[in-house]
């Protein structure tokens, strides 16, 4: 979803599908990301960079989980259940 354009969304259940999708896959990536640098797969990391990737990932799990309960919640107002 191209926010530069579309100022003005119609919250609705589909556009909402929409956001979470994209909203995940960023966390997917940015989760990716930090464990290849946590695991040392990009280089050698300090212990301060380690505690701040270990952020990153605490962090993105919350934003799933975030995700998650928002996405519960809109498919049981639009009286679905997944």
């Amino acid at each position: 979803m191209d926010f530069n354009h579309d100022n003005n969304i119609p919250v609705d259940h589909k556009n909402m599908d929409k956001v979470i999708h994209d909203i995940r896959g960023s966390i997917n990536v940015i989760t990716g990301y930090a464990q290849l640098m946590l695991d040392q797969t990009t280089g050698k990391i300090n212990d301060k960079q380690r505690r701040a990737l270990q952020d990153i990932l605490n962090s993105s799990y919350n934003l799933h989980i975030l995700t998650d309960v928002v996405f519960k919640r809109l498919d049981a107002e639009s009286g679905n259940k997944k």
